[in-house]
């Protein structure tokens, strides 16, 4: 049951709750309903003692000089946590203002009295009073005077009450931990005055009434924003603090019967407070606990090292959501599980082992992994239902639903840089210095270029980048009309910029002292126009990346890890760049809207995860741990 927020401005208020025509007066006790449209909300106004009128849209007059206390109560007994802010002040009389709060009945209420006698002091009160004089429990010797305006504000959170008045906080009062005065109406009041009232407006915060059994063996289920359940949530209660089990579940067997809050806290979480009302229903309630922060992408996936056995390492596949900085484990025990990659949709994860050569799938969620072939390197099609790898010297497709894998090509030495087309149609694949394209369901084989290797699809599927002993070379898939894009170089990471207007790569270019350095370089795909960059730093440029928007790229400049090195950002039509942080760095990632930006850095106890807004802002350790975290991977959906 979630936690429900409304602010609630006067205007829209008292237009609706007043409609009942308090200008002639209510008959004692009597209550009507009101609803709002925006935010969806129901409550109750209801006059029990005290001849109210309205003057305004937003003022109200009680006009009983002698009457002690007179109240006018707003809302419902759920309601648990608020704010009040009115203006109000005594017209006549030798009495005060009253504020109540989480009003039950007058045996269970309480109230902020601020006097109008100085021989009387101003403050906090329970339950019943002595007719004719308000005396509170806990009160400071101040008094308000008559005809003057004062601003009244009230905030209630949990056990903690304050009050000001005039912006001066005038008092502070802490409810004990019984588990009493734990919800109720709101309202206003005087005692042995005549008083105005102009409300300006009201933030409350209401915990929905949970059913459950008689029996008290309920269970409770806590989840985040995401629908996964948090297995470090903590409840506490009058009952006392339980933790959940690993799937976020909480079985409760010893509430008291009728009212009991409880407080719902888990790391990277806002606090949840909510009261249950036992009746007959249901025996489970899931609780969603909203995450302190949002990030687009919402999902990172990772391989966690523990340890390394002979060589090999051993660890987990990991999913981080990012909203909340819940972990879920979803591979069931230790292993070397590489390559992992995400289906398009974000809901399954192929992988393979390091040790044993086979490759599975497994919900991303987690879930029952399933060995789908023998093999290493998976790639999904961009439809999501084949996957390409490597057996060997063999490459294989093999549709996700189980079918028998196809054979697409076998060498007598080795196949690298495959990928699919942007239509899923074709594989484009590089052996002994043959560059192929491969029809993925008949097995067509066609070759599009020699000598040649790294080859890269354009976006739109149409052309192929190669590096060849001529040159960096691009080359339609019928292997005609091949061009020069740069002249003879060592080339290295060919990368089409998400529309196909450009093509980035790094050169080693020689310095004048004869030292080579790799050069980031932009040129447009006719070859025309080129740009080179950071000929001035003198380690060069060790990492970059396309943004999905476009137009900017991230890179990584300086000595390799452990050593401090530097992530800047580029804007290509305007060649302006911009540090973004000076660490020990690598892999960068852009998540898929493009704000955010994630890298390994290495500390004293190992490789860690980090995300930074592209602008350098946000910073943000997401994993922090003994052991290693690599491998990771954003969600390519944002569901």
């Amino acid at each position: 049951m979630k936690l429900i927020s409304n602010m609630v401005w006067l205007r829209i208020l008292v237009t609706a709750a007043v409609s009942i025509a308090l200008g002639g007066g209510l008959a004692n006790g009597e209550a009507r309903e009101w609803k709002l449209k925006l935010p969806p909300f129901s409550g109750i106004m209801e006059r029990v003692s005290g001849g109210w009128e309205r003057l305004g849209e937003r003022v109200f007059r009680q006009g009983d000089g002698e009457a002690a206390p007179t109240i006018l109560l707003f809302g419902r007994n759920e309601w648990a946590d608020y704010q009040l802010k009115m203006r109000a002040r005594i017209m006549e009389g030798t009495g005060g203002l009253l504020v109540f709060f989480r009003y039950r009945d007058k045996d269970w209420s309480l109230w902020w009295s601020l006097s109008g006698q100085e021989s009387i002091p101003s403050g906090i009160g329970r339950n019943r009073w002595d007719y004719g004089k308000i005396i509170p429990e806990t009160g400071i010797a101040h008094s308000i005077e008559k005809q003057k305006w004062y601003e009244i504000s009230l905030i209630i959170r949990g056990r903690e009450i304050k009050g000001y008045l005039d912006g001066n906080l005038r008092m502070e009062y802490i409810l004990p931990d019984d588990g009493t005065y734990t919800s109720g109406k709101l309202g206003l009041g005087t005692w042995n005055a005549v008083a105005e009232f102009e409300l300006l407006e009201m933030d409350q915060f209401e915990a929905e009434m949970i059913l459950a059994p008689p029996s008290l063996r309920g269970k409770i289920l806590v989840k985040g924003m995401e629908e996964v359940p948090i297995p470090e949530a903590e409840i506490k209660g009058t009952f006392g603090t339980i933790e959940a089990d690993h799937q976020g579940r909480f079985f409760i067997q010893e509430l008291i019967p009728g009212r009991n809050i409880l407080t719902i806290t888990a790391p990277g979480f806002v606090a949840q407070r909510a009261i249950f009302n036992l009746e007959e229903g249901e025996n489970i309630k899931a609780f969603y606990l909203r995450p302190r922060i949002l990030i687009d992408g919402g999902r990172i996936l990772f391989f966690r090292e523990y340890e390394r056995d002979d060589g090999m390492p051993r660890g987990d596949l990991f999913l981080l959501h990012l909203g909340s900085g819940v972990e879920r484990k979803i591979t069931q025990h230790p292993g070397a599980y590489f390559s992992p990659r995400w289906s398009p949709d974000g809901s399954m994860i192929a992988f393979y082992t390091l040790d044993s050569r086979e490759i599975f799938i497994i919900p991303a969620e987690g879930g029952q992994m399933e060995k789908v072939a023998s093999g290493m390197s998976p790639h999904w099609s961009p439809d999501g239902q084949r996957l390409l790898f490597l057996d060997g010297e063999r490459l294989w497709s093999l549709k996700a639903e189980g079918a028998e894998p196809v054979l697409l090509f076998e060498s007598s030495t080795y196949i690298k840089d495959y990928s699919w087309s942007p239509e899923g149609d074709r594989v484009l694949f590089e052996s002994q210095y043959h560059i192929f394209v491969v029809n993925a369901e008949a097995g067509e084989l066609r070759e599009v270029a020699y000598p040649g290797k790294n080859p890269v699809w354009s976006p739109d599927g149409k052309t192929i980048l190669f590096i060849s002993p001529r040159g960096l070379m691009k080359v339609d898939i019928e292997g005609e009309n091949e061009i020069e894009i740069a002249p003879i170089g060592r080339f290295e990471d060919l990368q089409w910029s998400p529309d196909g207007s450009m093509i980035a790569y790094r050169r080693w270019d020689e310095d004048t002292d004869g030292t080579q350095r790799p050069v980031l370089h932009l040129v447009e795909t006719n070859g025309k126009k080129r740009y080179s960059t950071f000929h001035s730093i003198k380690e060069g440029v060790q990492e970059y990346r396309w943004s999905p928007r476009g137009n900017e790229l991230v890179l990584l400049t300086g000595r390799k890890p452990p050593m401090p090195n530097t992530i800047y950002r580029m804007e290509v039509e305007r060649k302006k760049v911009e540090p973004i942080i000076d660490l020990p760095a690598t892999h960068l990632q852009w998540s898929p809207t493009g704000e955010w930006i994630s890298f390994l850095s290495e500390g004293e106890a190992g490789w860690d995860i980090y995300i930074i807004k592209g602008d350098g802002t946000g910073l943000k350790k997401v994993t922090d741990t003994p052991e290693t975290e690599f491998q990771e991977r954003w969600c390519p959906s944002l569901r």
